[in-house]
């Protein structure tokens, strides 16, 4: 389920890249850092009640994963302050 969301957000991403709009980039943005995130979380699979550490020996989650997603959450967020404040300056100096 999550895998498949992630790849319709990837579709969505790239059809929104394509529009070549400024407001499509930004959308675009949005959903490729989402299906990113989506599509890694995937990877390791969801376990329910399961703990990143502990000391029994029941079946745990991976922490690579979760570290991975935290940082693509942030380069997403990063990349996408860099494009919106590009625009503005872009469009700042269009209408002087």
């Amino acid at each position: 389920m999550t895998f498949t969301l992630g790849i319709i957000l990837l579709i969505a991403g790239i059809f929104y890249l394509l529009r070549d709009t400024w407001s499509g980039y930004v959308y675009a943005m949005i959903l490729l850092g989402n299906a990113v995130n989506l599509t890694i979380f995937s990877i390791d699979g969801v376990n329910q009640n399961a703990f990143p550490f502990t000391n029994q020996s029941v079946q745990a989650s991976d922490p690579l994963t979760q570290a991975l997603v935290l940082t693509a959450i942030v380069i997403s967020f990063a990349t996408l302050c860099f494009i919106v404040s590009v625009l503005k300056k872009t469009y700042e100096l269009e209408h002087e």
